[in-house]
């Protein structure tokens, strides 16, 4: 049995703009409350932030915050809140003048701690195929989990999350699959179908054997931001010197620096609304929700065109990530 778990993360601040402070909370199960009394779940010792300043709670999939009538005031996007105030993912929360939070909300699905396992049902011939890790490849090149003969370079790559999610990939673009959603490659008609009473085969090292890629990135390069893509298996390199396809990489790749104690299936993912804001600005909340689409299709289309496997550039509802061996940052 399923069930939808809303989980809170809350980056504190410091005044230069960095994270000092980083916590996250199920948030289906209880409110979360944020001041400066040692009660709080999130502690904030600022002299401007009230004993209790402010709580957050979930109702279904909504995130709100309520003002526990602080003296200086809750503010969300500069917005100050009278009484309470839902919560966007990407938002920034302000406690007075200086205590600034940004609020990032993950939705997994629960399901006992038992993975699920898929196979590739082919329609035509009624044949399956068990998945092995989390990708699965079809088409006319010799990569593919299932070749298609005939099928020239048509090529598809679903993607399988832990929180259930099935992504397709094609041509760089990709895109959720609805389960027993079908799909067709090279003319012939595929779905993916869940197994039940197997258990998932560990991906782990199968994550870092299929993309041992490294990135290098800099904001500050000699004409500016610039990343580099490293082949581990091969030596192959490729240097990125459009802006914003080199900004994403560096902070896909900060994501990745920054989250090295956690598990392989959680490590290095970022909201689109945080990465948006990093490349864009703040403004870019209010401006085309399309672009990093466009963006993230046009790196993967760079990537790949120098002999990359453009999906280790990897996306869920409302979320990206790059999967790496390593990430340097300078």
């Amino acid at each position: 049995m399923t069930s939808e778990c809303v989980v809170l993360i809350l980056d504190l601040d410091g005044s230069g703009g960095e994270v000092v402070l980083s916590q996250s909370w199920p948030l289906h199960l209880r409110p979360v409350t944020v001041g400066r009394a040692p009660a709080n779940d999130l502690v904030v010792q600022n002299e401007h932030v009230s004993w209790h300043h402010a709580m957050f709670w979930c109702e279904g999939p909504a995130v709100w915050v309520r003002d526990l009538q602080s003296r200086n005031g809750t503010f969300v996007d500069d917005r100050r809140v009278d009484g309470a105030a839902r919560v966007e993912d990407g938002a920034v929360v302000r406690l007075g003048p200086s205590a600034t939070l940004r609020v990032r909300i993950e939705e997994h699905v629960e399901s006992g701690g038992v993975p699920r396992a898929w196979a590739v049902e082919d329609l035509g011939s009624g044949a399956r195929f068990v998945v092995q890790g989390d990708r699965f490849v079809i088409g006319g090149t010799g990569r593919a989990d299932l070749r298609l003969d005939g099928g020239g370079d048509a090529e598809a790559t679903l993607i399988f999350h832990p929180n259930g999610e099935v992504w397709l990939g094609e041509d760089e673009q990709d895109g959720p699959l609805e389960e027993g959603e079908v799909f067709v490659v090279a003319g012939r008609r595929f779905r993916a179908v869940p197994l039940t009473g197997v258990h998932e085969p560990t991906s782990t090292a199968e994550a870092v054997s299929r993309y041992p890629y490294e990135v290098e990135a800099r904001l500050d390069g000699p004409t500016g931001p610039e990343a580099i893509v490293r082949d581990r298996a091969t030596g192959r390199e490729h240097h990125v010197s459009a802006d914003n396809r080199a900004v994403l990489l560096y902070l896909l790749a900060r994501g990745f620096q920054a989250d090295q104690g956690s598990p392989p299936d959680r490590r290095g993912w970022l909201s689109d609304a945080e990465v948006a804001v990093g490349i864009w600005g703040r403004r870019s909340v209010e401006g085309d929700p399309n672009r990093l689409h466009v963006l993230v299709y046009r790196l993967r289309r760079e990537l790949k065109a120098a002999g990359f496997d453009p999906w280790f550039i990897e996306k869920r509802r409302r979320y990206i990530r790059a999967r790496l061996a390593a990430a340097r940052l300078a």
